[in-house]
């Protein structure tokens, strides 16, 4: 029984004692090397890597993009324009016939010259005066 508890503790404490010297070395190594390891783009973390500053990207912040604005990540939908309020923030102007906050609906009614009418969900119809022929060129 001593045996076992001697093995016990002995293994346990190479297992730390290890662990420890690893550490050591690699946080020697990263801190040698941390201003390279990010390229100077970032900052470098011993766990999780590179947490880049803003304008870089990339595993080691390798890659420098240009200023980012509102609109770097613009989900505005196709023929809508996308205005920038500050750096991190935008809006979508929508065209005529769209809605929402990135006009990501289309007006159902936009085409009805006169009254509009949901005549099932999400279903429209015009009214008797009809819809506006938007092939016609004057």
């Amino acid at each position: 029984m001593k045996f076992l508890l001697i093995f016990c503790i002995l293994t346990l404490f190479y297992i730390v004692n290890s662990f420890a010297i690893q550490y050591s070395e690699c946080h020697q190594r990263f801190l040698k090397t941390k201003e390279q390891v990010c390229n100077g783009s970032g900052k470098c973390h011993i766990f999780f890597g590179c947490q880049c500053f803003d304008g870089f990207i990339g595993e080691k912040c390798e890659e420098k993009i240009e200023r980012q604005n509102g609109c770097y990540l613009n989900k505005c939908f196709e023929g809508s324009e996308c205005i920038e309020i500050s750096p991190k923030q935008y809006y979508c102007e929508c065209p005529e016939n769209r809605f929402g906050s990135f006009c990501e609906f289309e007006d159902p009614c936009f085409d009805c010259i006169g009254k509009c009418y949901e005549i099932e969900e999400d279903i429209f119809e015009c009214d008797e005066l009809g819809k506006i022929d938007r092939n016609v060129s004057f």
